[in-house]
């Protein structure tokens, strides 16, 4: 049946039951009743918990939205308010329309817009009630002026009688007041006053945010940070008070006068102020005086004992402006609503009960109740945890705590008990829902009190010491000074280490230590002169070193002017049209050793330019594998001519790096060529790229004659070579730079170089290198480019023309080259370029035009060029990687091939040789020179193959220009030799010997030595017989004949007449 009270005083009954209600009992059946010391009241249901309820508590009346019920607003956000004379309560909200509320009943009227009689506009800003007439004025936004008859129920909105140039309020309205029984008015077209009588209006002054009139009827207007004074009486005897000058920066929201006559505002941002008359200045009340809860102020209103209530954005305070005592209540805290902003208004009614708006709602309470003297209650410690388990009394944990923990008044812990948790709670089940704030301090420990809204207490790693915890309530109003206080002593043992006998024990370990101090110290002094000597040492083997290499480099320039100058007149035999082959090949040998000399002298010099500082890297963003690809094409023949395996593998295609190509280069030209240098034949050599996350790792591996372990540890010092090197080198040594150099360049790309060697097995050179660039932008040695730089590719491209005396001078020179017999493929991806060398060459030549690398191959292998003329730098495919290919082609390597680059370092023109390059041009050239040294190149060809025919000990090796045109040549003159006397040995069985079709066989001994296969074994015949008529006298004629395999001996005397111009019979007599 619920709950039932007795009052004796009337002699009824009172019956609380369940209900849909808030705040009701949550089930009928009631077990259990008790009421504690603070006279709560806690009652035990059956299936519904228990409920508790306390008088004092329930001070404030919170009224929410909710259109459904009739107990609740229809809209969350309540503005202004006004009070009207049977006590009842008329709402603004800023979109429900206007609310009523009969006080007697606490239910809810709507008036909302949408009926004839109505509002115009559901905002409403402002209210005035006239009670002489009974009436509500209300300001909307939007909607203007209306006026409400209470007593019929009538709406009359003056916007509807609005004409074009009445002088009258606007749709805008800012706010409404009654003085006087006249209508003050501020819209967005002016301040307006009407007569309530007659309802006419009379414009007074500009428009106003807010206003009030003073007892000597002035009206106070703020405009703005402006505050207007103007007398009624004379709108035009005005004053202007700036506030900015006033230290007033922000804008005020709201003005008011107290029946004292007093004028104040709030401002938002900047408290509270009161004009002082007698001054002429304003009184500043704010938060940091203590007198306001918060700055953030939105209105202000007097209540019955003539205090000011203020409400700010956390909450509201009651402040005697003369005595300057303060009460605040807290949004959330005391207060039930959340949230007051601007706009938001308060009503303090005629019984003292007070009306405040926020934005979820409205709470109403009696400013008397708020000073009831709290209940007795106090605090305690409730639970102790060490390390995060709990302690009970007695041994079960420990003996720490003799009785239970809110009983005990101090506690006793070993060292290691340093880690606390202290939890605490009141006895105070009024305001058990509210977030109540507390401040600890541990004395021996905080300096100040700490606030906390928690009811736990961590510390952590505690120093052993004796401590003292406080506990206190932290309250926000100066008129309570009673803070409850508890506490509780602490004290931590201190560990065995820092007791009386451990200190006797640290002062003898001291004095041992001292002693032990001072025979180390000297035996440091001993070591520190031996370090010292051997330091002079290396600063000794240091400045030789340096003095070694000013030497050097002093030497090697005054060494690079004459070698200049021999290079310069090698360069200028090589032009010439008229050179015999043998002298032309030795020639080429002084070229690559002069060359080599100069490479060395460059070395030296630019390892002392990474010495001393004077080298930057132009670094910009490459792919690494056909930089790497390029130098690995150049060692290629080389690895083919000394039988080692020389391999590339890498993962990646594509792999982007940050480096200086022209630096960079020179590492791995100087890897390769000491991984070659110490490589025997039959050997391998590996060129492995990986990536790794952040990082690039390439090797170089090779299984030379490898390392000691003390050559590793020394291999990167300036002209250090290890023992077993120097032995391979032989006549050839290096200058022991080459791996110093290249440690600094790799440094300079903030990268790393390592080396693995066991000796008789092999060596790897690992260089490692960073992926992205971030590495560079702080590097004072690095220059970041958008593209590869190429200081030596020249500008002009483009050769100079051939006049026709020219022409007909080179066409006397080279009479046996006539036009069209021979030949030339052109390569060039330039197709300007490509049609001046089709100009140049098309009065010798048959020319065939490519514009790439794969272009020129496929023609090659079609057309089997006489001369091959080609560009390096190409799309698709190289003009060094296609000549690679030429020169591995069985049926191709013959073909002579020029190169012409635009890089013109002494590194390119070395690869494109290695790479089996006949000549090599820069760019630009001389369109002379570069058809004399094509020319050259057929008349060499053609000299040696007349030679051929008509020299018997002729080496036909000088035919060839490549390991695999030599190994052919090898064979054939073997087989023609072995089996020359066989009758039947011909043409189709030295094919079939050499496993070669007849066709292409027959294509290549004809370019390789300008005689059909038939020819030149009749001439090898012919030879052969010659040196047989010189070199064996007792041999008849007929019988050198049939040795041979000729048909018959006057076959024989015809084919021997044809070449030598006598019969064998002849020529053996003229021998003798």
């Amino acid at each position: 049946m619920g709950l039932h009270k007795y009052n004796p005083y009337t002699d009824q009954f009172t019956v609380y039951q369940q209900d849909h209600l808030p705040g009701s009992l949550s089930h009928s059946s009631v077990f259990s009743v008790y009421i504690d010391a603070q006279e709560t009241i806690w009652v035990g249901t059956y299936y519904g918990g228990v409920n508790y309820f306390n008088a004092e508590r329930e001070i404030f009346a919170h009224y929410t939205d909710n259109p459904l019920r009739k107990e609740c607003l229809n809209y969350s956000f309540v503005g202004n308010l006004a009070e009207d004379k049977e006590g009842n309560i008329w709402i603004c909200t800023e979109g429900g329309g206007l609310n009523f509320m009969d006080r007697k009943t606490r239910t809810f009227k709507y008036f909302t817009a949408g009926h004839r009689n109505s509002v115009l506009q559901n905002n409403l800003k402002c209210i005035a009630y006239d009670g002489k007439r009974n009436r509500l004025y209300i300001g909307t936004h939007h909607g203007g002026l209306t006026r409400y008859d209470i007593k019929t129920g009538i709406f009359h909105n003056y916007l509807n009688d609005y004409r074009e140039g009445d002088i009258k309020p606007d749709g805008i309205i800012f706010h409404t007041m009654i003085h006087n029984d006249k209508l003050y008015v501020s819209a967005m077209n002016g301040t307006f006053v009407m007569d309530l009588d007659t309802d006419r209006f009379q414009w007074i002054c500009r428009n106003a945010q807010s206003f009030t009139i003073d007892r000597e009827e002035n009206l106070w207007i703020l405009i703005g940070t402006s505050l207007y004074k103007m007398e009624l009486a004379h709108p035009d005897n005005q004053k202007h008070y700036a506030l900015p000058r006033y230290g007033i920066q922000f804008e005020p929201k709201r003005i008011m006068t107290t029946r004292a006559g007093d004028i104040y505002f709030v401002v938002l941002g900047g408290g509270l102020y009161r004009y002082d008359k007698q001054t002429d200045s304003f009184i500043h009340y704010s938060q940091e005086s203590g007198h306001l809860l918060s700055n953030y102020c939105y209105n202000v209103a007097e209540t019955n004992s003539e205090e000011l209530l203020v409400t700010s954005d956390k909450g509201v305070t009651f402040l005697n402006p003369f005595s300057g005592n303060t009460r605040f209540a807290t949004l959330g805290a005391n207060l039930p609503i959340t949230s007051i902003a601007d706009g938001c208004g308060i009503l303090v009614c005629r019984n003292n009960e007070l009306f405040v708006g926020g934005n979820d709602g409205l709470t109403s309470f009696y400013r008397e109740d708020l000073d009831k003297k709290e209940k007795n209650y106090s605090l305690y410690f409730s639970e102790l945890y060490i390390h995060n388990k709990r302690i009970y009394p007695g041994a079960v944990s420990g003996g720490i705590l003799e009785e239970a923990f809110p009983f005990s008044k101090s506690i006793r812990l070993n060292y290691k008990q340093n880690n606390l948790i202290i939890n605490f709670a009141t006895t105070n089940y009024i305001d058990i829902q509210k977030n109540n704030e507390y401040q600890y301090r541990l004395v021996g420990f905080d300096d100040d009190w700490v606030s906390t809204s928690s009811s736990s207490i961590y510390y952590t790693n505690l120093d052993p010491g004796k401590y003292t915890l406080l506990v206190r309530e932290k309250n926000l109003s100066r008129h309570l000074m009673n803070h409850r206080e508890i506490s509780l002593d602490i004290q931590i043992a201190q560990p065995w280490y820092k007791t009386g006998w451990a200190w006797t024990l640290y002062v003898l370990t001291a004095f041992t230590i001292t002693y032990l101090t001072v025979r180390i110290l000297n035996a440091r002094r001993k070591l520190t002169l031996s370090l010292e000597k051997e330091r002079e040492e290396k600063e000794r083997n240091e400045e030789l070193n340096q003095a070694k290499l000013r030497f050097f480099t002093n030497i090697s320039h005054e060494f690079r002017t004459p070698l200049t100058l021999i290079i310069s007149q090698i360069d200028m035999l090589f032009q010439s049209s008229s050179l015999p082959p043998t002298l032309y090949n030795r020639i080429i040998k002084i070229s690559k050793n002069a060359n080599r000399m100069r490479n060395m002298i460059s070395e030296l010099l630019e390892f002392r330019k990474l010495e001393q500082n004077y080298v930057s890297l132009h670094v910009c963003e490459q792919n690494l594998i056909p930089f790497l690809k390029d130098i690995y094409l150049s060692y290629c023949e080389l690895a083919a001519q000394q039988s080692i395996t020389f391999d590339f593998h890498h993962a990646e295609e594509n792999l982007l790096l940050w480096f200086d190509s022209n630096q960079l280069q020179k590492v791995f030209y100087n890897l390769l060529s000491n991984a070659f240098k110490y490589t025997k034949q039959g050997g391998a050599i590996e060129l492995h790229v990986s990536s790794d996350g952040n990082e690039v790792r390439i090797k170089v591996i090779d299984t030379g004659i490898g390392l000691s372990p003390d050559d590793v540890s020394h291999i990167f010092d300036r002209f250090y070579q290890a023992e077993n090197g120097k032995q391979v080198a032989g006549a050839n040594p290096g200058t022991g730079l080459g791996l110093a150099l290249s440690k600094n360049i790799i440094y300079l790309h903030h990268g790393d170089i390592a080396v693995q060697s066991q000796v008789g097995y092999g060596t790897i050179f690992t260089v490692t290198l960073l992926k992205g660039k971030d590495h560079f932008e702080n590097d004072k040695n690095a220059i970041l480019l958008e593209s590869p730089d190429e200081p030596m590719i020249k500008g002009n491209f483009l050769p100079d023309s051939i006049s026709s005396e020219e022409y007909e001078e080179m066409d006397k020179a080279f009479p046996s080259l006539k036009a069209g017999s021979y030949k030339v493929l052109i390569v060039e991806d330039n197709e300007e370029l490509l049609q001046i060398l089709n100009t140049l060459f098309s009065p010798f030549y048959q020319v065939i035009l490519a514009g790439n690398g794969e272009e020129g191959l496929r023609k090659a292998n079609e057309e089997k060029p006489d001369l091959i003329v080609s560009d390096v730098m190409m799309p698709l495919m190289s003009g060094m990687e296609m000549c690679m290919k030429i020169k591995n082609n069985i049926e191709l390597c013959h073909i002579p091939v020029v190169l012409l680059t635009a890089l013109d370092s002494i590194e390119y023109n070395i690869e494109g040789f290695q790479q089996g390059a006949d000549d090599y041009i820069s760019k630009p050239f001389h369109a002379k020179v570069l058809l004399m040294r094509c020319n050259n190149l057929i008349r060499n060809r053609l000299l040696l193959k007349s030679r051929l025919t008509k020299q018997v000990d002729f080496d036909v090796q000088l035919l060839a220009t490549t390991s695999l045109d030599q190994q052919l040549l090898n064979r054939i003159a073997e087989i023609v030799d072995l089996r020359m006397g066989e009758p039947y040995f011909d043409v189709n069985a030295l094919a079939r010997e050499l496993n070669m079709g007849r066709s292409s066989f027959f294509i290549k001994v004809k370019n390789l030595t300008g005689m059909t296969p038939s020819e030149f074994i009749q001439n090898r015949r012919i030879n052969r017989a010659a040196t047989l008529l010189q070199e064996r006298p007792d041999l008849l004629v007929n019988e050198i004949s049939d040795r041979l395999g000729f048909a018959s001996t006057i076959y024989f005397s015809r084919c021997f007449k044809a070449k030598f111009g006598v019969s064998p019979a002849q020529f053996r007599k003229k021998e003798q």
